[in-house]
């Protein structure tokens, strides 16, 4: 604890701490290609593997986005970034593509936070409030920003939840009658991205060596299409069906049995477990979507989940660069030294209780900087400042672990054992906490 009697003093404490923080040695770079723990997992617990494929095993080029958004467009709200605790973050609520005043924002949901009984429900109808989850969400933000941005630029009357209702459907329209996935296979070049490692990947799974060509469909012991998820996990009564590729026809006979060399379509996760004969055990499920693809198979059968989230890669890139973990050494270091003034702040003088104004602000300054560097309109997708964002909040609850590819997994053994790290809770002890750093000054 620094003992400061004049604004003097806590300039010169602010000056030392800052060309301190300037030189100290930053901790090595984080490998984008790691997988990242939030609940330990045995791999050699693990006896069956289970994939979603876009986004996961099908990764995308950003032309695929731009495709969707001119389908959805033929066919034919304000938008936000919340953090765990459900308050919107600063700088980030839009209305088309108008960035929301704080006075609009407190007129509009009366004050920052959203209450959770807004976002629960699962339907359209009794949803008050659409979340933006996946990869996928991104021409669905883009339509909706640019529509309200033309009926606010025309002074045009609209209900927010019928262009929200509008839009969904628009896009749901494209990925359900399968005209998406008929312009990809008509250019896989242009809006596919080949994923290296991910034939290796299964090859190693499967401890088994295939040469290279048209036989992609080896490497499972199960294909499921049209599977609608969540609808796979939640109905009981959707029933399985063959699918023959050669004629994209269904077959009328009652499946049976999965079986292996069969392409299976619909069905529901019951009726999966008991004609495959897998256990609810010992399965890791991978998927992209926390809704759809990741919090029903936990939730129902205790399967454990592995998140793919490709927005990672880049993430971590800038995170990586001298320029922004300088800024953020920088914003730890102030943060702990307003904090340690502030628990002093009888007796301060006026003059000195402005200087820690203005060190707040210098806060904040860098705060926003920080946020800029990973996108200048709604920051990291994983943090609101210091706060988890709610995509993230929602994703540590239903996996085990994530990454940004499949392939990671093949930086460790087939039967790798995978630790959490220990975060200190907030009363617990943090022997890295930038307040150790002031008091070895």
């Amino acid at each position: 604890m620094h003992n400061v009697k004049n604004e003097s003093n806590l300039w010169d404490i602010y000056s030392k701490v800052k060309m301190k923080a300037l030189k100290y040695p930053l901790p090595p770079p984080i490998d984008n290609r790691m997988v990242f723990v939030n609940n330990e997992l045995d791999l050699s617990e693990i006896d069956v593997y289970g994939f979603d494929y876009d986004y996961t095993l099908a990764i995308y080029r950003k032309a695929l986005n731009s495709a969707i958004y001119e389908m959805a467009l033929k066919r034919m709200i304000s938008a936000f970034k919340m953090d765990a605790f459900c308050n919107i973050q600063k700088g980030t609520a839009h209305r088309g593509k108008k960035i929301l005043s704080e006075d609009d924002i407190n007129s509009i949901y009366n004050g920052h936070h959203i209450p959770q009984h807004y976002l629960k429900f699962s339907s359209l109808e009794s949803k008050r409030m659409g979340q933006l989850l996946d990869l996928f969400s991104l021409p669905e933000i883009g339509l909706l920003s640019n529509v309200i941005e033309y009926f606010e630029n025309n002074s045009i009357p609209y209900n927010s939840l019928s262009i929200l209702h509008d839009v969904r459907t628009a896009t749901g329209q494209i990925h359900s009658t399968g005209e998406m996935h008929h312009a990809i296979l008509k250019n896989t070049d242009k809006f596919i991205k080949r994923l290296p490692g991910l034939r290796q990947f299964f090859e190693r799974l499967m401890r088994m060596r295939y040469l290279l060509g048209e036989d992609w469909q080896k490497l499972f012991n199960c294909i499921i299409v049209q599977a609608k998820k969540p609808n796979f996990f939640r109905n009981r009564y959707r029933q399985f069906r063959i699918y023959w590729p050669e004629s994209g026809m269904l077959a009328w006979e009652k499946v049976t049995k999965i079986e292996r060399g069969i392409i299976y379509a619909g069905g529901n996760l019951e009726d999966f477990l008991q004609l495959s004969g897998i256990s609810n055990k010992g399965v890791l499920y991978f998927g992209d979507h926390v809704s759809y693809d990741l919090a029903e198979p936990t939730r129902r059968v205790g399967w454990r989940i592995a998140a793919i989230v490709p927005e990672l890669t880049k993430e971590i890139r800038i995170q990586n660069s001298d320029e922004y973990r300088r800024k953020l050494l920088w914003l730890q270091v102030l943060t702990s030294l307003i904090d340690e003034q502030c628990s002093e702040e009888a007796g301060k003088s006026v003059r000195m209780r402005e200087i820690l104004r203005n060190w707040c602000a210098e806060r904040q300054r860098v705060r926003d900087e920080l946020e800029i560097f990973l996108n200048p309109h709604f920051g990291s997708i994983f943090r609101c400042y210091h706060n988890p964002s709610y995509f993230l909040m929602r994703l540590l609850r239903v996996t085990d672990v994530y990454m940004a590819k499949v392939t990671s997994l093949l930086q460790y053994d087939i039967e790798h054992t995978f630790f959490a790290s220990r975060w200190p809770l907030p009363h617990e002890a943090d022997l890295c906490h930038p307040a150790h750093f002031l008091k070895h000054l």
